[in-house]
């Protein structure tokens, strides 16, 4: 697949963009600036990429990582957009994005995204936990931890103290969220139990 980069005026990219500040909303005096790579491509260009997999995606799949770390480094008060959201959970959200808009540029459907997922993002560091559950690895946020373990207290499944840490007693009440709602039970933090735990309302 063949990549070109496109023209884009600065105004197009409003809702995504005006998250983030300094050198990254720099332009020409016309407001245009370029986009690189997958990001110049339509959506529809990225919703057959996915369903190909391989090479392609994975093109589509580095440019998103690339551009979310510089949203990191630009955005005011923020740490990380996406602090326990994998590029496969954010392939399958912007792929339903794109289905509604196929024509639609790809950076535009990426800051979108972007916009979303502003109200949720880490607003500072936090260190991370390793988890090690019955062959089940993992590396989290301890801020995301302990977030989890309030939604498990909030849903009467936890009783312990949110410390973000993965002891028996959170891993027993993972299992209990789980199993209620019909997923694995892997005692970790996985994207699907994150997910409902997190985004469903």
């Amino acid at each position: 697949m063949q990549y070109r980069k496109t023209g884009i005026k600065l105004a197009g990219l409003a809702l995504g963009m005006s998250l983030l500040a300094g050198p990254v909303l720099a332009a020409d005096s016309k407001g245009n600036f370029a986009v690189e790579g997958a990001g110049a491509q339509s959506c529809e260009t990225f919703l057959k990429a996915k369903e190909k997999g391989g090479n392609d995606l994975a093109i589509f799949a580095g440019w998103i990582d690339g551009y979310l770390t510089g949203a990191n480094q630009h955005a005011a008060d923020t740490y990380d957009f996406t602090p326990w959201q994998t590029v496969g959970l954010l392939i399958a959200a912007l792929a339903n994005h794109c289905e509604k808009d196929p024509k639609r540029p790809f950076v535009v459907a990426v800051n979108n995204m972007i916009g979303a997922l502003k109200a949720e993002r880490m607003q500072t560091r936090s260190e991370t936990v390793r988890v090690d559950v019955d062959g089940h690895t993992g590396l989290f946020y301890k801020s995301v931890i302990q977030d989890a373990q309030k939604r498990l207290a909030d849903e009467k499944l936890f009783s312990g103290q949110a410390d973000g840490s993965i002891g028996k007693a959170t891993q027993d009440a993972f299992r209990a969220f789980q199993k209620r709602e019909g997923l694995k039970e892997t005692g970790v933090p996985d994207q699907a139990t994150l997910f409902k735990l997190f985004v469903r309302k």
